[in-house]
């Protein structure tokens, strides 16, 4: 019976302090919003912060440009060239969802450059339905003799 007060006790001593403060936080954001409003502020911080995430930015050259809010926590579904889509399941997670986003367009790339999508089996392919990688890696040497490859 201690522990189970003890549990509860401890329990009781986290959660009050952390609802205070989502209360106190949620509060002042709905009061500064409010005020905004009614003295008729220009754009802020959090406007402009918005604007930020929202504005498409191009790591690499040539690529096509995609949100900034994406390259942090990645997009919910990745869709290849001939419309299959890919779930990400970390999509919203900060950092995460951007690496298995790349991961997904990783092999998007893999098996459009061997030719093929999910259940339609062709050349570059093993019996199990997946992909020949060895093969992709040794047309890519043989199409790149310049480059000093591992």
């Amino acid at each position: 019976m201690l522990q189970a007060v003890t549990i509860s006790k401890s329990v009781n001593n986290l959660l009050i302090p952390v609802a205070v403060t989502a209360g106190v936080g949620a509060a002042a954001y709905i009061s500064y919003k409010a005020f905004k409003e009614i003295t008729g502020w220009g754009e802020d911080i959090v406007d402009e912060l918005q604007e930020i995430i929202n504005t498409d930015v191009n790591f690499i050259e040539g690529a096509k440009p995609v949100p900034a809010i994406e390259a942090v926590v990645g997009k919910k579904t990745y869709t290849d060239k001939n419309g299959n889509q890919y779930k990400n399941p970390f999509a919203g997670w900060p950092v995460l969802g951007s690496i298995a986003g790349s991961a997904i367009n990783i092999e998007i790339a893999a098996r459009d450059a061997l030719g093929n999508t999910p259940g339609e089996p062709q050349q570059n392919w093993t019996s199990n339905n997946e992909p020949l990688y060895s093969q992709a890696w040794e047309d890519y040497k043989a199409a790149n003799p310049d480059k000093n490859l591992l």
